[in-house]
């Protein structure tokens, strides 16, 4: 039982304590306004002592009860994991930041002990150690054999049932049943599946993330509260009822949702729960499973005070095309029923029901893939930077696409909040921090909101997003998507002497903005511009090619800088700059880069110590300082005739470490990076996919050289995923096949996406 101060001291006599309190009124005396505590007593010399005494007992009683918890590995400290894994004859593995699989692992051994090789176990100790979904099937039940009559056995149907059309869905995903004929290559190549002694583990690379999920939000008084109904998204031409669920109006594959808690001991992993998109056939056989409120994607149509949520039998798969034509009007199609909404899973498509009249809002909620948790995404309150201050100017969304109004006027620092995923237009200039007369300017997307921030063409004809910033003042973009016509100069500009940008979790869509195939309107157009004397801090965002001035200091944290081609210019001095210098950490950058040195050192820690205690942006995972020059990125560039891959002037400044370098680069000394000699076609890094929509968007393919794969610091690939720790969840994969696989089979992972 703990005892308080005050507990302990009324147990004393009362002459005893009276004594105590004029004693301490001296010592208050003493101390002045310095005083920390306000009453005499607690100044007083016995009290003092009894507190220092109890704070020690405590600090005894913390450790013996900790003590007891050490005996379990669910509550034992971390640095008691290894002992128990030990004890019980757990694998070591190799740690995943930002996981706890050792702990889990240990705890799965504890649990699996007498259930060891059978496929539940291996399924479940392999998720354990990797954090990837894993399902595992056993290819000898798959396979197409004459039965001896010396040992009998169930053997799956040797004809295919052409006439079941759920089944022929199915096939070459992880759960079709259908019966192959034998297949000679070992599955532990990644090569062959149908063999007796096979069994393959199929990972899933991707993560499901929810995009414009609704809620509830209480504002003030419990009589104001406003909801948050999804994604307001529009048609794809006026006079249609045919709808896109992305909000950027392109075709996307909707993803299943994740599921509420991850299997237990003994249940295997259902199709459903799996990060893989949904198909049409899939939906049509069991729509309950993934449409309505708290599933993967529902629809809600609002009209004045009249809230419509579609049902089940409203709605209804259907294949509503695979291509986009080059004309300005679509081919949908038109033969359907219009007293229904048809939705189309693998293209992200739906044709609203001809019920819904007049002026109304359609608003969707939906989930898609994702490799890599960077640029803007709908967030928790935790993920979101700094102290969020009362007084904010709140822009809403939850009735239509609303237009931003001009920055109101308001405190320093000023907050701008957005707190629904919507759409908001800008009209394009917008005065600053500049226009009021405060240090520090924010912008901020709130809990579970991923605005898209949509300029628009002014009267005057300028288009892009002009921030008029007071000199030295700091500016913050944090959780936001922005998007511009394609004859836009830059989606954003900065301007004004010495400010500060800081960017994180934002995207500027490469090109601009992406046509209905999601291919960029403008490719290799500027996203960004850093005007003259400024500071940029980019965090965990995705953009276009970036223009800088003289003298800028830019720093990128775990960014893709995408220009659409390695002939293209992705960090672009502006004409006649000089004095600018660039820092990379873990990035990937698709285009040329050319600057006059590396940098981002002292810099960038002096001035985070300075202007970032209201709102502390992240230097480092591990919080260690960021070091001058490039490290753990790629930089996938060509020459051409007028520039070099890599083009630093100053080559006495800085160091290149663990990073991909294409050849002819100019660039200070170089430690521990790839190519090492001239590098061959096959020694660059292959990626997965390039289209910003792709749910693999720069991921590393698993056919690139383990020069890249694992040659970054931290063991792990070089480039944007180097956070991933893929090499260590593949190592991790292989050492429990080895552990957990009974005696004459052989198991392998088949890597699903």
């Amino acid at each position: 039982m703990t005892v308080t101060l005050q507990q302990v001291f009324e147990r004393l006599p009362a002459e005893i304590r009276k004594l105590d309190h004029k004693e301490g009124h001296k010592v208050l005396a003493r101390q002045g306004s310095s005083a920390g505590l306000t009453e005499p007593e607690d100044y007083g010399p016995i009290k003092s002592i009894i507190s220092a005494m109890l704070r020690e007992g405590q600090i005894v009683e913390q450790d013996i009860a900790q003590l007891y918890d050490d005996h379990f590995i669910e509550t034992c400290a971390d640095w008691v994991v290894p002992y128990i894994g030990e004890l019980v004859g757990a694998l070591s593995l190799e740690p995943i930041p930002g996981t706890d699989n050792h702990r889990r692992f240990v705890a799965a051994t504890l649990a699996t002990r007498r259930s060891k090789g059978t496929l539940a176990t291996l399924e479940y100790s392999a998720a354990a150690a990797t954090g990837w979904p894993i399902h595992a099937v056993e290819y000898w039940k798959r396979t197409a054999t004459t039965p001896s009559m010396r040992r009998p056995q169930f053997q799956p149907q040797s004809i295919l049932n052409i006439r079941d059309i759920y089944e022929l869905d199915k096939i070459g995903s992880a759960f079709e049943s259908s019966p192959r004929s034998f297949h000679a290559h070992s599955v532990e190549t990644m090569q062959g599946r149908w063999n007796l002694p096979n069994i393959g583990l199929h990972v899933f690379r991707l993560k499901s993330y929810p995009v414009g999920n609704g809620e509830e939000r209480q504002e003030g008084s419990s009589s104001n509260t406003t909801r948050n109904y999804g994604y307001i998204v529009r048609k794809t031409h006026n006079g249609s009822r045919q709808y896109r669920f992305h909000p950027l109006g392109c075709d996307a594959p909707l993803f299943k949702a994740p599921p509420d808690q991850e299997p237990r001991l003994g249940e295997r992993r259902r199709a459903a729960d799996l990060p893989v998109p949904i198909r049409r056939l899939e939906f049509d056989q069991d729509k309950a499973q993934f449409f309505g409120p708290g599933k993967a994607f529902n629809i809600i149509v609002r009209k004045g005070a009249t809230v419509t949520q579609l049902g089940l039998d409203d709605v209804k798969a259907a294949n509503l095309g695979d291509s986009v034509p080059n004309s300005g009007t679509e081919s949908w199609p038109s033969d359907l029923d219009p007293e229904l909404t048809y939705i189309d899973p693998q293209t992200g498509r739906f044709i609203l029901s001809s019920s819904f009249t007049g002026n109304f809002t359609v608003f969707v909620s939906f989930h898609e893939g994702r490799a890599i948790e960077i640029g803007g995404h709908q967030r928790e309150l935790s993920d979101i930077p700094g102290l969020l201050l009362p007084g904010a100017i709140t822009m809403r969304g939850n009735t239509g696409i609303p237009n931003v109004p001009n920055f109101p006027s308001g405190t320093d620092p000023l907050d701008i909040h957005f707190e629904h995923s919507t759409d908001y237009r800008f009209d394009g200039h917008r005065n600053g921090p500049n226009a009021f007369g405060v240090d520090i300017f924010r912008v901020i997307a709130m809990e579970r909101a991923w605005p898209t921030l949509a300029i628009t063409e002014q009267p005057n004809g300028k288009i892009d997003l002009r921030l008029i910033c007071k000199p030295n003042s700091t500016v913050l973009l944090s959780g936001l998507r922005f998007k511009s016509l394609a004859q836009a100069q830059s989606n954003v500009k900065i301007l004004g002497d010495d400010v500060r940008l800081e960017m994180r979790d934002c995207t500027l869509i490469p090109g601009h903005d992406l046509d209905p195939a999601g291919e960029p309107i403008a490719p290799g157009a500027p996203s960004l511009r850093i005007s003259d004397g400024q500071t940029a801090i980019i965090e965990r965002s995705i953009l276009g090619p970036i223009e800088i001035g003289n003298d800028v200091e830019l720093v990128l944290n775990d960014c893709v800088i995408d220009a659409g081609s390695y002939a293209a210019k992705a960090i672009i001095p502006l004409a006649g700059s000089r004095g600018h210098s660039i820092t990379l950490n873990r990035c990937t950058v698709i285009g040329q880069i050319k600057a006059d040195r590396l940098g981002g050192g002292d810099h960038y820690t002096e001035q985070a110590q300075a202007t970032l205690a209201s709102f502390p942006l992240r230097r480092d995972k591990t919080g260690v300082e960021i070091p001058r020059g490039i490290r753990d990125s790629l930089i996938l560039a060509i020459a051409t005739e007028d520039a070099l891959p890599i083009d630093i002037m100053d080559i006495q400044t800085g160091c290149v470490r663990h990073s991909f370098i294409p050849p002819d680069s100019r660039v200070p000394r170089k430690f521990a990076c790839a190519p090492k000699a001239r590098a061959r076609q096959s020694d660059w890094p292959q990626l997965s996919s390039r289209r910003y929509l792709d749910p693999a968007y720069m991921q590393l393919s698993l056919t690139t050289s383990n020069a890249i794969l694992e040659g970054a610091s931290n063991g792990s690939e070089m480039g944007v995923g180097s956070d991933q720790n893929s090499r260590a969840r593949r190592a991790n994969l292989t050492r429990i096949i080895e552990d957990q696989l009974r005696f004459g089979l052989q198991a392998g992972p088949i890597y699903e996406n």
